[in-house]
């Protein structure tokens, strides 16, 4: 259940990254993270 949260916010992340590139690299930081988890 906590996981699926996350997976919501990293989405909802990537949604965000689409207008400012900045927030991209977060992003794929965030979903790198997800990766290793």
């Amino acid at each position: 259940m906590i996981f699926g949260c996350f997976v919501v916010v990293v989405f909802v992340f990537f949604f965000v990254s689409s207008e400012q590139e900045e927030n991209a690299m977060i992003a794929k930081q965030s979903a790198r993270i997800l990766f290793i988890f």
